[in-house]
């Protein structure tokens, strides 16, 4: 696509002028275009748009022939002018599309192509400019990491952006969750819950999911897992690493939905829910996130739920976090095993982040 702008020029008498000086600088335009002396055919343009401003035509061929020639800033000013004069034209929302795309103005330039579709939905080349401007867009605003299952790789896309949220990238903790889950799963005999049950057909609610990759995993090896996150782009986020990794959820028949969650407003409904277990990573880095975890804790664990469990996975930044997390735990009456490290995935391990199974204290 779109370096170049295949320029389309219109017949001489088809550029309305009023006065000879425009219509011989409108045909020499076009003569000029024809030949492929872009350089005179833009100077001609300049000419005839210095006669007639209002005339769309002229700006739409000229910003053909400014893009051919590497004028990105021009191209785009007549453009941006043809379109405003003539919105309902879809050659000329694609020449836009075109210009903005080369111009590295992607979200645009979708906006353009999309529209130029909705225009004229026969327009092939709109929607192959679209398509590939979606693609480069992905790849500019995402970096992509693989978890390699039994049953294949999963794409997990985060944020590229310096600026995005940290719900949107891929934190240590979450990896060797993941991993853990990849290593128990693939071991025969062997699963991801306590007493070794396997996670296959299990009702999974991740906890603060962000990108899914936890949730995903598991799901690849057949749990039927709900991603939440109280951030909505880490919730949209999810929803594409879902959508781009359904064939790898298939072989085991797992399912994933991700959902916004709101830990201070925690919905009655989502808790009420008969999860079999619950996962989680990073959910607390500070001391004021103690108190937010445990009212969902208290919801978790109702005594309508004496079996549920929690898999954890935590990164131990500092000991006041770790001792005050622990010990809110246990005031919740709650017991907590950490799984040895020898049972972490051997290349997806640290010595800082641990994994926990907590469940309710037998009485």
């Amino acid at each position: 696509m779109p370096c170049t702008s295949e320029v389309k020029v219109c017949d001489a008498g088809h550029v309305e002028a009023g006065k000879s000086q425009l219509a011989t600088a409108a045909e020499e335009a076009v003569q000029a275009a024809e030949r492929g002396d872009l350089t005179a055919a833009v100077e001609a343009f300049e000419r005839a748009i210095e006669l007639d401003g209002a005339n769309s035509a002229l700006h739409y061929m000229l910003a053909q022939c400014a893009t051919d020639l590497g004028k990105d800033d021009r191209a785009l000013e007549a453009a941006r002018a043809a379109v405003e004069m003539a919105p309902d034209d879809a050659e000329y929302h694609l020449t836009l599309g075109r210009v903005l795309y080369n111009c590295k103005e992607l979200e645009e330039a979708v906006c353009s192509f999309k529209r130029a579709n909705e225009l004229d939905p026969t327009s092939v080349p709109a929607e192959k400019d679209l398509a590939q401007t979606l693609e480069m867009l992905d790849e500019l605003l995402y970096d992509k990491r693989e978890v390699i299952t039994t049953h294949g790789s999963l794409r997990i896309r985060q944020t590229a952006q310096e600026d995005a949220g940290p719900s949107t990238s891929i934190w240590e903790a979450g990896a060797v969750l993941a991993y853990y889950i990849v290593t128990r799963e693939a071991e025969s005999g062997h699963g991801t819950l306590p007493n070794g049950v396997s996670i296959r057909g299990k009702s999974v609610l991740e906890l603060g999911g962000g990108t899914g990759v936890v949730g995903l995993t598991a799901a690849a090896y057949g749990a039927h897992v709900c991603i939440t996150d109280k951030e909505d782009a880490a919730v949209s986020l999810a929803l594409r690493n879902i959508e781009g990794n359904l064939e790898t959820l298939k072989p085991l028949e797992g399912s994933a939905r991700a959902k916004h969650l709101d830990w201070f407003s925690p919905s009655e409904d989502i808790f009420l829910q008969p999860w079999d277990a619950v996962i989680g990573s990073d959910l607390v880095y500070n001391v004021g996130q103690i108190n937010r975890l445990r009212t969902v804790i208290k919801a978790l664990f109702l005594p309508a739920h004496p079996s549920r469990v929690l898999l954890l996975a935590h990164k131990s930044r500092h000991d006041v976090v770790d001792t005050s997390m622990m010990q809110m735990f246990e005031e919740e009456g709650l017991t907590v095993n950490e799984i040895p490290m020898a049972e972490h995935h051997p290349a997806f391990c640290s010595p800082s982040v641990h994994i926990y199974t907590i469940c309710k204290a037998k009485k």
